[in-house]
């Protein structure tokens, strides 16, 4: 009875095999399952030879031989959920894991988006091209008749108290506008009172008699062609006198000015300045006229809102962009001195010509312990070119760098932190170990 029970059991462990694709052979019906009681079972079922090359392989077992090989391709093992341990010095691993990486994809996200500026430096071949110069001053204590600009430089070209391009706008002392920005000279000759059709006015002996004046302009050209001084023509002849409405000429003490604008120059060394007394062209020389005691009285004191040579380009510096300077007491004269280097900036949508610059500036008093110095009173710019010229190009991370890129920094991440929690995890477990050999 035993054994056809055993016999029974076996039956039923062959049909679960042969299920699952195993075929085993069994004795035939009657036949002793052995003499051993204990290895009945054991001996009692052996696998069936592989079949022949002749007999054809089942599709069932080809399948099942291609998948077993197909996963021994598998680099990757996986333990089951059984053996496998979570620590609370792996979740705080992990967690750090996950920032750090986190923040490194930001980082990587954002060289991706913010294009890079490569600077190459080569030697500046252009010829006959003119210097744009914009500037924006304000000057706290001179007002806008005394705000006069000029520029010259090496090529012997002046520009005598710059009108064309040039914007004023008269300052309160608590540095409020006045009105609204205007023209250094007046445009307009329709704003003035008309003039009788006779009228000739008087030269003051700068012309014959037969000639006329009939403007402050006209005055001041002929006391400069027969180079006299005209500081005082403002106030002592009827032709500036009667142009009084003008917002730089009714200008008041205490006020200041605020100049905006650019220049055209040639591109050679020189200078563009505001200082005290009406500038003239002499034997091509520059010349100040001014009375020696308003020298005093000429404060400088000044903000430089924005200078730049040329048109701007993204991430464009300027150094001199928002330097202030305030005279305490006495008078003297600021100097800036800057070196213009040609710029070109390329991107993947224009191309721009412009420059950049250094600059350096120093201040010489006009009065150091009583003894007068020998210095025109204002501010300077001074200024000259580099031979070489710089060349910035924009250039962005390619979309396969930025994928690479990230691959690293998650595979570089969780990589340490394997091996840092496996350490720490060895630590502990080691720890643990000898606790408990000692007790």
């Amino acid at each position: 009875r035993q054994r056809r029970r055993s016999a029974a059991r076996l039956r039923l462990g062959v049909r679960a095999l042969a299920a699952r694709g195993v075929f085993v052979s069994l004795p035939p019906p009657g036949l002793a399952l052995g003499r051993e009681r204990g290895a009945m079972d054991g001996a009692a079922v052996r696998r069936r030879r592989a079949p022949s090359a002749r007999t054809p392989a089942t599709p069932p077992r080809l399948l099942n031989s291609l998948k077993s090989n197909f996963r021994q391709l598998d680099v990757y093992p996986k333990l089951a959920v059984d053996y496998r341990k979570q620590t609370d010095t792996g979740a705080t691993v992990s967690m750090v894991a996950v920032v750090l990486g986190s923040l490194l994809f930001l980082s990587q996200l954002s060289t991706y988006l913010s294009p890079q500026q490569v600077d190459h430096v080569a030697v500046d071949t252009s010829i006959g091209e003119r210097l744009r110069i914009n500037f924006n001053i304000t000057f706290y204590a001179l007002n806008c008749a005394e705000a006069n600009l000029d520029a010259m430089d090496v090529a012997g070209e002046q520009q005598n108290d710059v009108d064309h391009d040039l914007i004023k706008e008269r300052l309160a002392p608590d540095g409020s506008v006045i009105g609204s920005a205007f023209q250094h000279r007046l445009d307009e000759d329709a704003e003035l009172t008309p003039l009788p059709a006779d009228y000739c006015g008087p030269c003051y002996g700068a012309k014959d008699e037969s000639e006329c004046c009939n403007s402050c302009d006209e005055v001041r050209a002929a006391y400069v062609k027969k180079g006299w001084n005209t500081a005082h023509l403002e106030r002592n002849t009827e032709q500036c006198r009667r142009e009084l409405k003008h917002p730089a000429v009714v200008a008041k003490e205490g006020e200041g000015c605020r100049i905006s604008g650019f220049l055209l120059v040639n591109k050679v060394a020189g200078n563009f300045h505001v200082a005290l007394g009406d500038s003239t062209e002499r034997d091509t020389r520059h010349i100040h006229q001014f009375n020696p005691a308003d020298m005093e009285k000429y404060n400088a004191s000044h903000r430089v809102n924005y200078l730049s040579f040329g048109e701007p380009y993204p991430g464009m510096k300027n150094p001199l962009d928002g330097r202030t300077h305030i005279v305490e007491s006495g008078y003297g004269v600021f100097q800036y001195y800057i070196k213009v280097v040609p710029t070109i900036y390329e991107s993947d949508y224009e191309t721009i010509k412009t420059n950049q610059y250094s600059a350096t500036d120093q201040f010489q008093a006009g009065d150091v312990m009583g003894v007068r110095q020998a210095v025109l009173p204002g501010i300077f710019f001074v200024y000259g070119l580099s031979p070489f010229m710089v060349r910035v190009t924009e250039q962005s991370m390619s979309f396969l760098q930025f994928v690479t890129g990230v691959c690293a920094i998650v595979g570089g991440v969780f990589t340490v932190a394997g091996i840092i929690d496996s350490c720490l995890h060895a630590t502990g477990v080691a720890g643990s170990g000898a606790k408990r050999s000692m007790t």
